[in-house]
């Protein structure tokens, strides 16, 4: 490879790296402080670099919050396919939701990215609004075809539609996590949860 080439190459993926730490440590910052109580000052501070490398990537914060979203689902869509999902009956899956999100909050010591977006919903720009939109929608459709699978399988109940069911396991484990997290209670997580589990298994 030509030395110009090379060099050009190594310089973007230097860039490329940069913009994922910045990407990366977003997501942690939004999972600590909620999406808006951190700055691109508090990103510059940890990476030490200048505000203006951020902006360089990320010319707002709407841009970098799209960018955060799209890495969050990216993350759901490894760790359903690292812990074989795919393989496990309907209710395992939903048990390993449950686990999913207690693993993202690292034991409920963080805030669930999703949920700090939903509480500032009256605050986000439209473009972040829609990008929620977008991936709510899959959210909605995965947990749906779950249920579905389950209701056809006899292991989930038939006297709600999937759909009802799909959002009532949604809403609950919002509040699971934020309940756990001000009490500091893994148990109290898994209790609602498993709740949960009990109220939609065929009896």
């Amino acid at each position: 490879m030509p030395q110009k080439a090379e060099s050009k190459n190594m310089k973007t993926a230097i860039r490329q790296n940069t913009k994922d730490q910045i990407v990366d440590l977003a997501l942690e910052l939004i999972s600590q402080k909620g999406y808006g109580g951190f700055s691109y000052q508090d990103i510059a501070d940890v990476m030490g670099i200048k505000k203006a490398s951020i902006h360089y990537h990320f010319a707002s914060k709407d841009d970098l919050a799209v960018a955060v979203v799209d890495r969050f689902h990216t993350l759901v869509h490894e760790w359903i396919r690292d812990n074989s999902v795919a393989g496990m009956t309907p209710l395992q899956k939903l048990e390993a939701y449950f686990r999913f999100h207690a693993q993202m909050t690292q034991n409920f010591q963080k805030i669930c990215p999703l949920c700090s977006f939903m509480t500032e919903w009256q605050n986000l720009s439209g473009v972040i609004q829609k990008k929620m939109e977008n991936f709510d929608k899959w959210h909605m459709e995965f947990i749906v075809g779950i249920i579905r699978e389950g209701q056809e399988a006899g292991e989930i109940r038939k006297d709600s539609t999937p759909e009802e069911m799909a959002m009532f396991l949604i809403s609950g484990t919002m509040g699971a996590l934020n309940t756990a997290r001000e009490r500091g209670s893994e148990a109290a997580y898994y209790s609602i949860t498993g709740q949960i589990i009990k109220g939609m298994r065929c009896r």
